[in-house]
């Protein structure tokens, strides 16, 4: 089972090598690229962040009038992508584009296993998980979501399949958390 998985993605990947190498580069090669754009996706890659979503869990319910029930969907929805985004990335041990020759990169370049992004499966978890429970707030999760996704391109840490596959992992897992 655990090799068919494999098989199966790592074709996927040598796929979409095209459609990466396309995407990246235009993500991450943008013409607006400047330093207040590279704060900018700094800060945007924060919401994939683990300390984000443990901390606003915590200070709701330290403060807020929010339903335990509630907190710990958010929890699971983080810890069970979390665990389904780090078993992928040591079966399929993906390189990171940090390795192109002409990648910007900004701020730290992880040397972890590429795909997929954990920090866009983190941020659309946790988007996710929060419109499920709060319809009203779909627009501005979703907004954040793709943000962090993009800034994964952008920052030059991740190829854009593994930003699409974290996004379905978190959105998934999200629902089957919603749903249980």
């Amino acid at each position: 089972m655990i090799n068919k998985m494999k098989n199966f993605f790592e074709n996927f990947l040598s796929k979409t090598k095209d459609f990466d190498m396309t995407w990246f580069y235009k993500i991450n090669h943008t013409k607006w690229r400047c330093s207040t754009l590279n704060s900018f996706m700094l800060a945007m890659t924060q919401i994939g962040e683990a300390w984000l979503p443990i901390i606003a869990v915590l200070l709701s319910y330290q403060y807020g009038q929010v339903d335990i029930k509630i907190l710990q969907k958010i929890l699971w929805t983080y810890a069970v992508s979390g665990l389904v985004c780090q078993v992928l990335k040591h079966l399929i041990d993906r390189e990171r584009p940090t390795t192109l020759p002409d990648v910007n990169i900004v701020g730290p370049a992880p040397t972890t296993q590429s795909f997929p992004s954990g920090h866009t499966t983190s941020a659309f978890a946790i988007c996710s998980i929060m419109i499920l429970m709060f319809p009203n707030l779909w627009l501005p999760m979703m907004i954040l979501a793709i943000l962090a996704g993009t800034s994964r391109i952008y920052l030059g840490v991740h190829w854009p399949t593994d930003v699409f596959i974290g996004s379905l992992i978190g959105i998934i897992t999200s629902l089957i958390v919603y749903f249980l």
